[in-house]
Parts: C-alpha cells; sequence; structure tokens
C-alpha cells in the first residue's frame, strides 16, 4: 500500500481517534434524497395496506411498525454509505425526513382506501393535494374510532398515543439504524473508501484495566499487546484485536480492541456481549507495523509453547472447552427437564 500525501490526512491531526470529516458527496447526497423519498413512498404504502386489512391488532400491529421501520432505516443506511456521507448529522436528517414522508404517505394510502368505499371515492392524487381534507378525516376517525382491541374501541387521547407511539417507531428506528451505521466504519478521505475491519487475534483479558490499557496505547506502547497471551479455544471470555483501515493506502489504519464475553440465558442459548475497549485508535504506518509485529510475537509464542509440549497451553485449551460443553450440557440438562 503507498502513502498519500500529508495534505490528505490532516483532518485527522486534530484528535488520536478517528472521527468523521463531515464532509459528504452532493451529488450522491442528492441522488440518495431522492432515492430515499422513492424507498419511504414505497415502505409507506405497502406499510398502510397491511395495517388496514390486518385480521389482529394488538402487539403484532406494533411488530409490524418496528419492522417497516427497519426496511427504511436498513435502506437509508445503505444509500447514505454509497452517498459516502461523512456527517452525521447531515444522514440523520435526510432519514428523519424520508421517516416523515413514510409516516405521512401511509395516512394518505389509509384514508384513500377507506374513502373507495363511497360513491365517488376520489383519486390518489386527491388525497394527496388535499391535506386539510385529509386532516379533517383523521380527526373523525380519533373522534369516533375505527378498530377495537378486546372490544374496546380506542378514541380521542387514547388513540393519539397510539398513533404518536406508530409515528415514533417509524421514525425512530431509522434514526436509530442509520446512526449506527454511519459510525460503523471509518473512512479513507484520501481514496475516498470506506475501511474494512481486518480481525488479528483473540487474546486472553489483560491484567490492566481499561483506562491503563488505552493509555498505554495511545502513547503507542504496543507492549501491552504484545506480552499478552492469546486467549485458547473455546474462551468464554477474550479481547479481540483488529485493524479498521483503508484497504488501499496506509492513510487511514485504525485499531479496535472490543472485549468479547459469552453467556447462556435461561432457554440454553448462546448470548455474545461487545463491548469496545479502544474504539480506532487513529495508527502512522510504523505504528501499523509496530502494531502487526507485537501481535505476531503473541502468535510466534503461542505456536512455540504448542510444538514445544507446553502443557500449560493445552490446559488452558482444554480447560476452556470443557467448560464451554459443560455449560452447554448443562443447559440441556435444564431444558429437558423443564
Amino acid at each position: 500500500m503507498t502513502t498519500p500525501p500529508t495534505a490528505a490526512i490532516s483532518y485527522l491531526s486534530s484528535s488520536i481517534y478517528y472521527r468523521h470529516s463531515g464532509r459528504f458527496d452532493a451529488g450522491r447526497t442528492l441522488i440518495t434524497l431522492i432515492a430515499g423519498t422513492v424507498v419511504a413512498l414505497v415502505c409507506g404504502g405497502i406499510y398502510a395496506y397491511i395495517v388496514r386489512y390486518m385480521p389482529i391488532v394488538g402487539w403484532i400491529t406494533f411488530i409490524i411498525t418496528g419492522g417497516t421501520g427497519f426496511a427504511l432505516g436498513s435502506a437509508m443506511g445503505k444509500l447514505l454509505q454509497w452517498a459516502r456521507v461523512r456527517n452525521t448529522t447531515l444522514g440523520l436528517a435526510i432519514t428523519a425526513l424520508a421517516g416523515l414522508v413514510l409516516v405521512w404517505f401511509s395516512w394518505v394510502v389509509y384514508i384513500y382506501d377507506l374513502l373507495q368505499q363511497i360513491k365517488i371515492p376520489p383519486t390518489l392524487w386527491d388525497c394527496v393535494t388535499s391535506p386539510q381534507i385529509m386532516w379533517q378525516i383523521l380527526l373523525d376517525i380519533n373522534e369516533h374510532g375505527l378498530w377495537s382491541i378486546k372490544e374496546a374501541k380506542p378514541t380521542g387521547i387514547f388513540l393519539w398515543a397510539i398513533w404518536l407511539v406508530e409515528a415514533a417507531l417509524l421514525i425512530g428506528i431509522p434514526l436509530w439504524y442509520v446512526r449506527k451505521k454511519l459510525d460503523e466504519k471509518a473512512f479513507c478521505e484520501a481514496c475516498q473508501k470506506w475501511c474494512i475491519i481486518r480481525p488479528l487475534i483473540d487474546l486472553k483479558t489483560l491484567p490492566f484495566s481499561r483506562a491503563e490499557v488505552s493509555r498505554r496505547l495511545e502513547s503507542k506502547d504496543f507492549s501491552v499487546i504484545a506480552d499478552a497471551k492469546e486467549a485458547p479455544k473455546g474462551s468464554l471470555m477474550y479481547w479481540t484485536v483488529s485493524l479498521q483501515g483503508c484497504p488501499s493506502c496506509d492513510t487511514t489504519q485504525t485499531l479496535c480492541i472490543d472485549e468479547t464475553v459469552l453467556t447462556q440465558n435461561k432457554k440454553g442459548q448462546w448470548e455474545k456481549t461487545i463491548k469496545p475497549v479502544v474504539k480506532r485508535l487513529l495508527l502512522a504506518p510504523e505504528d501499523t507495523v509496530a502494531m502487526t509485529m507485537a501481535v505476531s510475537q503473541v502468535r510466534s509464542a503461542h505456536t512455540e509453547a504448542a510444538l514445544a509440549g507446553d502443557t500449560k497451553v493445552k490446559d488452558d485449551e482444554a480447560a476452556a472447552l470443557q467448560a464451554l460443553n459443560e455449560s452447554t450440557a448443562t443447559a440441556a440438562e435444564d431444558s429437558s427437564a423443564a
């Protein structure tokens, strides 16, 4: 890989951790705005018909609402990454607009379908261009109700509350997902590419506090990694060391360390909890080399110990695997007994 001129990475110099530059591709962003609106219209129309003709009303309605919000969020996340948006505020604003379009158009289609029962039904375009009439119909629906839950017909404030929760899900879920998606990867300004994640090694939990590990790595003291030991197979707790950086150059390379803990719930299902210890610490080209060498030292020490017949290494792996197997067996017995 090559290293672009220093000017290309000047925006990174104000912090030791990666942060988005706030830039975006104007042309692609405009296309994303238009495409997002189209996606919102489609999702809104489909959602309206599902809710209109769904025979069951209750929690299933909110599940469908959440699914619709997630569908919009997933589409917007992909569009914004394609548009190379590194401005979280802008990305959330575009997503919020798409969410509002979804909510508005779902009501337009819903009321339009209701009005098809009268003798001279309006066209969909009539509903779109008549907001005052649509609002009046919405008020009438709120006053008299339209559907029932266990023989109770929601009206008034209670129905407004249900609609508010529905709108919050349709807008809030896409916002949550897009925020998570935009923060998922670093971006190389020099190559105009999103970075990729390259896992390096799984380590035993280090005998230092998170603050101490962060402090030493921030000062580029990679001995904290070189002196660690590789986590045995089947470990229930370990630290994953990875590099997240540009696939084409050395301009944007970052270090990530995540703590992974495996636990079993009451049903015997394995659940993985991942917490960041170090999140995207910026590395200079020489730091990336030093970090890679530190990981190589850990791997070499582990391999040499295994080849030499070091019983402690084997015992560690055997103990970890035994603990994992025993946990699985216990969960299976509890499940059978239940």
